[in-house]
């Protein structure tokens, strides 16, 4: 059998033992099934099924394929010990190898696009072809791919966003099991108004005075764009901004801001941070066209921006839950993982792949959240199984992140990843 991975990513610089698209070509190199990989970054989509592509090849009996099986399960193996024995100085210290370290030369083969028993799509929609790198737009191509395997069960979830599901999931529960968001963008002269929405979200969460905002763009993933503000009377104003560079202002995830800001000024305040997550120019806000500012933060923040308020214990991690369907096309529990975050300062995003965060299993969670979150994790599962279902027929892989609140009770669901969700190869380990 011929299995085809569609990726975004070089296939030698993925990190053995712990990147999910190698690991599934592990697994098909494990079934006996030739594997061959087609890198969107690199090559367009064909027009039609009949047309040759061209593909980094895998066979299934061939000693590249062996090595990357061994390699790859020796080093999972290597993290899962360490993870177990506690050593979470190793831990750190252990930097996973690249396949392009094991393998120097990988064959390429030409093959017809449709000529395959079974596909599985792993794009990610933060990397080129997609913005801000590329053009292209991620439910274009996945709608291609529809029309190129109408007869193959592959992941597509097209027209289905990260951060909106969690807010069905609120109606359809009747409760809020995700975070309160407030939603602009950067047309809307609304941001003050949203801003104090979210910020008395927070002091109901936390019960004190204090405000404290994140701010994300709706279409973002791996932390990009997302950055936090804190209101107080010692904040700094529109004036303080001007006087700093991008370079210098993107060093912090956290902006103090004043509290008494006229509107007007925390508008244009709001539009300088988001444009400063885009750019890394050392020239002053001061110097730098409002026309530039507002095209650079277009980048990124090019749809809608949530507003919520901030939840303290993303400072401590957070959860991924790896969510899979089944022959019954029903979605079941693939694993836990609680991110220790190993940030310093005030940075607070827990970025796994960045480096930013050890996996650890939910033990290190209190008891309390454990059961609040497999009890959470469950009532989901139970929503995409049923009120769902239709809209979530093409989905194959979710990937929940749980937010801890920072009282040692209380969890809440932050957004769904729908695109390329990561660490199933270590939180499937942790959970078994």
């Amino acid at each position: 059998m011929k299995s085809l991975i569609i990726i975004n990513e070089g296939l030698s610089n993925m990190h053995l033992g712990q990147n999910t698209s190698l690991y599934y070509a592990v697994q098909e190199l494990k079934n006996q099934n030739d594997v061959y990989i087609f890198n969107l970054d690199q090559n367009s989509l064909p027009n039609n099924p009949d047309q040759t592509v061209s593909c980094s090849f895998l066979g299934k009996d061939d000693k590249n394929s062996q090595i990357l099986i061994e390699k790859y399960e020796f080093f999972n193996k290597k993290i899962i010990s360490l993870i177990e024995k506690k050593d979470f100085d190793s831990l750190l210290q252990l930097k996973t190898p690249e396949v392009g370290e094991f393998i120097s030369a990988i064959c390429q083969k030409d093959v017809k696009f449709g000529d395959f028993d079974q596909i599985i799509q792993r794009i990610e929609p933060m990397k080129a072809p997609f913005p801000p790198l590329g053009d292209e737009n991620i439910d274009d191509i996945l709608s291609k791919l529809r029309i190129l395997f109408p007869n193959k069960k592959l992941h597509l979830p097209i027209n289905l966003n990260d951060k909106i599901l969690p807010l069905k999931l609120n109606k359809s529960l009747g409760y809020d099991v995700a975070t309160p968001t407030f939603i602009t963008s950067l047309e809307n002269m609304d941001f003050k108004e949203k801003a104090s929405l979210a910020s008395k979200s927070y002091r109901n969460i936390y019960n004190v005075e204090s405000e404290k905002i994140v701010i994300k763009p709706i279409n973002s993933a791996q932390s990009l764009g997302v950055f936090a503000i804190e209101f107080s009377k010692n904040g700094k104003n529109l004036k303080d901004f001007q006087e700093k560079s991008p370079s210098e202002l993107k060093i912090s995830q956290t902006f103090n801001i004043q509290s008494n800001l006229q509107k007007s000024e925390l508008l244009e305040v709001f539009q300088i941070l988001c444009f400063v997550q885009t750019s890394n120019s050392d020239k002053k806000i001061s110097q730098i066209a409002k026309d530039e500012m507002q095209n650079g933060a277009k980048k990124l923040y090019n749809a809608e921006i949530l507003i919520q308020p901030f939840i303290e214990g993303i400072k401590n991690g957070d959860v991924r839950v790896n969510v899979m369907k089944n022959l019954e096309n029903n979605f079941y529990l693939g694993g836990y993982v609680y991110r220790k975050s190993i940030q310093e300062g005030d940075n607070f995003t827990t970025c796994y792949s960045g480096g930013k965060a050890l996996s650890l299993p939910i033990i290190y969670l209190t008891k309390t959240e454990q059961e609040n979150l497999r009890n959470k994790t469950n009532e989901i599962l139970q929503i995409l199984n049923t009120n769902l279902r239709e809209e979530y027929k093409n989905v194959l892989e979710l990937g929940f992140d749980f937010l801890l609140v920072g009282d040692d009770k209380n969890i809440l669901l932050g957004e769904i990843n729908h695109h390329c969700p990561a660490l199933l190869p270590i939180s499937e380990k942790l959970e078994n």
